[in-house]
């Protein structure tokens, strides 16, 4: 079953500046990731659809969400049982979406770093610094392992017991911007695709310093959930939200909710 989508138009983002796109809100979501999503330890990234029918390989579509609030829109590579180099989306973090009661089964960490091997990643730093992910094992913001992560020990066969290395959060378009890494913006095209967008990136950085949630010591606060793989509401009922835009006026949108 498929969830109805809300229109952002100049929606204020608590990162600063304004979101246009479609998503789905906060309260047409289940009740346990909202849950997940109203916990300050964690940024939330909720992929809301996927599909392997494009021509770079597959795109995911995705929200960003910080204590209730949405932050920014995502995209990444297809989601898969079984990777495939370059065109392969990180795992989420539930183990069992059927038995999830808002507490992810693990998390990754966000780690500020001040290396990359890629003039057009390191775009997206402030100050010195980026925004990179890893696994658990990994605090120094570098590796995903296998270990770490819900997949068949033969997800990346490849890798041996590494499944990514140089997952970074940065600016693009599309799934062509990644390499398994998750592209921000505050502007989502119909097609999911976005508006490359380097400022969000720094603002992103900036927020999530400001709110202690990301800096020195600070580890294990990224969240994934796959939106597909959970219970939907049981009994919806349409009715009619107002997404507040920069001049206040109401933009109407048709949302399913749960009853």
């Amino acid at each position: 079953m498929d969830y109805t989508f809300s229109t952002a138009t100049n929606l204020p983002t608590s990162i600063g500046g304004n979101l246009n796109g479609k998503y789905i809100n906060f309260n047409s979501l289940p009740n346990t990731i909202q849950i997940l999503i109203s916990n300050p330890k964690y940024v939330v990234v909720v992929r809301e659809t996927t599909t392997y029918q494009t021509a770079d390989g597959g795109r995911t579509s995705g929200t960003v969400w910080y204590n209730k609030q949405i932050l920014g829109f995502l995209v990444e590579d297809a989601v898969r049982t079984k990777k495939i180099s370059l065109k392969t989306a990180i795992p989420d973090t539930i183990q069992d979406a059927s038995k999830f009661n808002g507490v992810p089964s693990n998390v990754y960490n966000i780690v500020l770093t001040t290396s990359t091997g890629k003039d057009f990643i390191r775009k997206s730093f402030i100050d010195g610094y980026g925004m990179r992910v890893s696994s658990k094992s990994d605090p120094s913001g570098m590796n995903i392992y296998e270990a770490d992560v819900f997949v068949d020990d033969d997800f990346a066969v490849d890798r041996e017991t590494l499944a990514y290395d140089g997952v970074f959060i940065h600016q693009g378009t599309s799934e062509k911007s990644s390499a398994g890494c998750l592209i921000f913006s505050r502007t989502r095209n119909s097609d999911g695709t976005l508006i490359e967008d380097v400022d969000a990136l720094h603002k992103l950085n900036k927020y999530l310093r400001s709110i202690g949630l990301i800096g020195k010591g600070k580890l294990q606060q990224l969240a994934i959930v796959n939106l597909w793989a959970f219970p939907f509401p049981p009994s919806t009922s349409k009715a009619t939200v107002a997404v507040v835009n920069k001049s206040n006026k109401p933009v109407s949108a048709s949302v399913k909710k749960s009853t």
